[in-house]
């Protein structure tokens, strides 16, 4: 699981059981066996969170089948199943391609499908009609339901910029002779920086204290090095120049990362908003338990994880095809 958060592709990642079976269908290119390599822990990876989301989200939803005060029955029952399925959908598919990892062409629709039903599902759900899931039809809780909607998909679309950012830095830390995949780097950085700028002005007003400002000038300090060195990330580079350039970077980012990081824990663990703690006991009315916490976490790890994969199925494809060094019988042409 560590190589799929820490790839070393300049000192290799594939094992060497992985490498002579690979070598067996006739990818005998290092860096291809790499990233294939990565690509089997990343899945596998994404099996375990989509396990430990769907296990936790099963759990809490146990004892709240009956509709609340804002629900009907339908949009109660609605919220409960279809993330359940969906989860169980990507579930199978990305263990199916786990199997078979080393067929990237034959198993790629499947991952594809399963990760675009799963993904898709909190923006499908959204759009069911108010009337039919809501008791009370009225403007007040129509509002409501909008603010809730509306929080509910900031997790997919975080998680759908994080994991389209990282799965590109993975495939042009693999190939540094490519472009494309560098390109896609740079072009994600402003969308980034807009959002975690957004994010950091709400969280100003809103709260008490610097902590999730300091945590969104962590986040903003980890995507400026990548602004900054844009000839490096986008040119193609032989391994040795294209490591040798990355250094500052990786420094850089690994610094606002920390910062981020601490930002993070300060906030849930000391920051009120409008009076409430932001996260506590149920006693003290926070904004956020413990196990909604942690139902979260792993919803957003589970997200980011089976996007990571699913990108790198489509860049990886693209990028294996484009090495003719993988023989023309190997199982994943």
């Amino acid at each position: 699981m560590l190589r799929t958060f820490f790839p070393n592709f300049h000192q290799g990642v594939a094992t060497k059981i992985e490498r002579e079976k690979l070598c067996r269908l006739g990818i005998v290119d290092r860096t291809n066996q790499d990233l294939l390599a990565w690509r089997r822990s990343a899945l596998w990876t994404a099996v375990g969170a989509l396990c430990l989301s769907g296990a936790l989200n099963f759990f809490a939803h146990a004892e709240e089948w009956n509709a609340g005060l804002l629900f009907s029955d339908f949009g109660h029952k609605a919220r409960i199943i279809l993330p359940l399925i969906v989860t169980a959908i990507a579930i199978v598919t990305t263990t199916l391609a786990g199997v078979a990892w080393t067929g990237l062409l034959r198993w790629r629709s499947v991952m594809l499908s399963g990760a675009l039903v799963y993904l898709s599902a909190p923006f499908l759900l959204s759009m069911f009609p108010s009337h039919l899931m809501l008791k009370l039809d009225n403007q007040l809780t129509e509002l409501d339901y909008a603010l809730l909607i509306g929080t509910s998909l900031l997790v997919p679309v975080y998680s759908l910029l994080a994991g389209l950012f990282r799965g590109a830095r993975v495939v042009k830390d693999a190939m540094p002779q490519t472009s494309g995949a560098g390109l896609v780097v740079l072009l994600l950085v402003p969308i980034n920086l807009a959002a975690i700028g957004c994010f950091g002005l709400v969280t100003l007003h809103l709260t008490t204290g610097w902590a999730l400002p300091l945590a969104c000038i962590g986040a903003v300090v980890a995507q400026l090095p990548y602004i900054i060195r844009a000839g490096t990330v986008v040119s193609p580079l032989r391994r040795d120049e294209y490591d040798r350039q990355m250094i500052s970077v990786r420094w850089i980012r690994l610094t606002g990362m920390a910062v981020m990081t601490v930002g993070i824990v300060w906030a849930l663990l000391a920051t009120t908003v409008q009076g409430r703690p932001l996260l506590g006991s149920s006693d003290q009315q926070p904004w956020l338990s413990w196990n909604h916490l942690f139902r979260i976490a792993a919803h957003l790890l589970a997200n980011y994880l089976i996007l990571l994969a699913a990108f790198c199925d489509l860049v990886d494809l693209a990028a294996i095809r484009s090495n003719r060094a993988v023989a023309s019988h190997s199982d994943v042409i």
